[in-house]
């Protein structure tokens, strides 16, 4: 399975762009050079995520992640962020799975 997800000439560093993902948001990024699909979900109490000083962080609780790995980096989050897999192909960020 494969789903176009954004095109990368219109991912920018340090610029989230949030798209729809099967009912769920997801947070787009480039960041360091990588691109991620991160759910927009805080792993702690399903919080939002913001995005500042170059990582996310929950509006409920102030949980932090970092941008590049979705690792926890401060709060009261258990586990990384959740991130989709993702390869670029044709110039676009493509979810795929069972590949």
């Amino acid at each position: 399975m494969k789903v176009p997800l954004a095109a990368v000439a219109d991912l920018r560093a340090d610029q989230p762009q949030e798209v729809d993902f099967f009912g769920r948001s997801v947070l787009l990024i480039e960041a360091e050079g990588h691109y991620n699909a991160f759910i927009n979900t805080c792993t702690h109490a399903g919080g939002p995520l913001l995005f500042e000083s170059g990582r996310f962080r929950c509006e409920w609780h102030n949980a932090f992640f970092n941008a590049r790995s979705g690792q926890r980096e401060d709060g009261p989050a258990p586990f990384p962020l959740i991130r989709l897999p993702t390869r670029i192909e044709d110039g676009q960020l493509v979810y795929v799975y069972g590949e």
